[in-house]
């Protein structure tokens, strides 16, 4: 009986955070899946296809992003400038997960990342909601047994900290 009341009791605080609540299996799950994603030799230029794809797919859905990627040439996205911006975003993301089991570093990484957000004008934190959208709809298409709930956990945190430095 003690045990479900300890786990109840953690399952509140966790519904109850204003964060987030990525397990340690959730964690594992968004590292093995990644790693699956991109395991392929040529998982490079499958990360950069990808990465344009998301981000043309953010600028359809927000115009304005348009502004903030100018100089990374979003209005020719088989430039090399887009497609190694591409590839950069797709590295940032293999760094946070690659840190989701160290803490510390893990906040160093989302900190560096919040910093460098917080510089580029016209992005906005209703970006971040939807280019998670995007990626979840892509990463579901990619992955087998892709796990929607372990990824919403631990991403939804790291999106609001990686936006929490814009002002709007």
């Amino acid at each position: 009986m003690l045990r479900l009341i300890v786990l109840a009791c953690l399952a509140a605080a966790c519904v109850a955070s204003q964060d987030h609540c990525c397990s340690a299996a959730d964690r594992h799950t968004v590292q093995a899946q990644w790693d699956e994603l991109w395991h392929d030799v040529e998982s490079s230029k499958l990360k950069i296809g990808f990465g344009k794809l998301s981000l043309l797919k953010l600028a359809e859905k927000h115009p304005e992003v348009k502004t903030a990627l100018a100089a990374v040439d979003v209005e020719h996205p088989d430039s090399p400038a887009f497609e190694i911006y591409s590839l950069r975003v797709l590295h940032a993301f293999d760094n946070v997960i690659t840190t989701l089991d160290e803490p510390e570093a893990l906040e160093a990484t989302l900190e560096h990342l919040a910093t460098k957000f917080e510089s580029i004008k016209g992005i906005k934190p209703e970006h971040f909601k939807t280019f998670g959208q995007i990626l979840n709809n892509g990463f579901s298409r990619l992955a087998d047994n892709y796990d929607p709930m372990a990824w919403r956990a631990c991403f939804s945190g790291i999106f609001k900290k990686v936006a929490s430095k814009i002002h709007t």
